[in-house]
């Protein structure tokens, strides 16, 4: 309903859904509660049938200063095996411009533990890079325990660049046993056995992107900073991703991706001494498009890896301090043709090596999956 007030829904839906044996298996991970719940069975091996109805009111309201988008939905569901239990989610957004800057605020809480992950899911509330090396930093969502805050802003200058700026966090719900944590906290991200426990994320990210030399040359520069502390893993990762791409007078265009990413996993045990992965990874792709007939493209994706350790893994000596025990160094270079036989249908010619993930190139991205020093063929048509 809509009236002064903003515009009113309210909906209603009942699910009946068949769960069979070998979905359930894949759910039993330690890190989420259902998960720990089927751990801790014995009476796998079966389908389960389970009912979910769901309850959602959502309200939007716009003006001449705000934008506000509120949604909350009350959902009784089945546990696996289990007795019905009660969830609840709740998103809400609020937009608003200050002095020529768009800025947008995202806040969820979602709670249902033992709830089935649907097809259609809530809002995520943080950001889901485009850059090839930022992108294998996926955080690890928990839809059925997550409280998250999200603002980002975007600011045009001259009409000719654009700054972007994001910050996002979230962390599972307080449990019993665990300590008490701020928002301070869950922004400074220290490395405390306090904080562990709400298996918490934070992440910045800054870009300045535009046109410049009369529309000729397009730019991107990116700063991504992830951190993520999960399942005695503590991941810190710092991407610089830039794009860069140079209009030819004939039509024809160069776009080049270059980027760099430092990444180090702490590992943490009650039991053992902490160890170290670390990584330096550069990527460079260089694409040359003609007239937008034909594109060449040539792919260097390099990775240092080093592991530092406490202990020598195979004497069990204990070190005075981190130490390097082991490294290697690896490389994926590649070379793509790319033939447009209509602006819907294309054919690529690929030899070289890549390596699994977001691959982009003359400013289309996708997900490949891993190719090792071989020849491949892709046939793209869109119906």
């Amino acid at each position: 309903r809509s009236s002064d007030l903003g515009f009113f829904q309210y909906l209603y839906l009942k699910q009946h859904s068949m769960i069979e044996a070998i979905m359930i298996e894949k759910y039993r991970k330690p890190h989420t509660e259902l998960g720990i719940d089927l751990l801790e069975r014995e009476d796998l091996g079966i389908a389960d049938t389970v009912i979910n109805k769901t309850h959602n009111l959502n309200w939007n309201y716009y003006s001449s200063i705000f934008d506000i988008y509120v949604d909350k939905s009350w959902i009784n569901y089945d546990k696996i095996y289990g007795e019905q239990t009660f969830g609840s989610r709740f998103y809400s957004s609020i937009y608003t411009e200050i002095f020529g800057t768009g800025i947008t605020y995202e806040y969820k809480k979602y709670y249902s533990p033992f709830l089935i992950k649907s097809i259609s899911n809530p809002p995520i509330v943080y950001r889901e890079g485009n850059s090839i090396m930022a992108s294998r930093n996926a955080h690890s969502m928990n839809f059925g325990n997550e409280i998250g805050h999200q603002i980002d802003f975007n600011k045009d200058i001259n009409g000719n660049y654009n700054v972007i700026g994001n910050l996002a966090i979230s962390h599972r719900h307080q449990k019993e046993g665990m300590a008490d944590l701020t928002l301070v906290d869950f922004l400074s991200m220290k490395e405390d056995s306090s904080i562990y426990d709400y298996y918490p994320f934070h992440q910045v990210y800054m870009e300045i992107n535009g046109w410049a030399l009369s529309e000729r040359l397009y730019f991107k520069m990116g700063f991504d900073h992830f951190t993520e502390y999960l399942n005695g893993k503590n991941t810190f990762a710092l991407t610089i991703p830039t794009q860069w791409v140079w209009k030819l007078a004939n039509g024809s265009s160069f776009t080049i991706y270059v980027e760099t990413q430092e990444k180090i996993v702490n590992k943490l045990s009650p039991i053992d001494p902490p160890d170290v992965d670390e990584y330096i990874n550069h990527y460079l792709s260089v694409s040359y498009s003609h007239f937008g007939r034909w594109i060449i493209t040539g792919f260097y994706d390099y990775e240092k890896y080093s592991k530092k350790m406490m202990r020598d893994p195979d004497m069990f000596e204990l070190f005075s301090e981190l130490t390097t025990v082991s490294s290697s160094e690896n490389q994926w270079p590649g070379l793509d043709f790319s033939f447009f036989f209509t602006s819907a249908t294309q054919i690529s010619l690929f030899y070289g090596s890549q390596k699994g993930g977001l691959v982009c190139a003359n400013g289309i991205c996708a997900e490949q999956p891993g190719f090792e020093d071989g020849f491949k063929v892709t046939f793209r048509s869109l119906f």
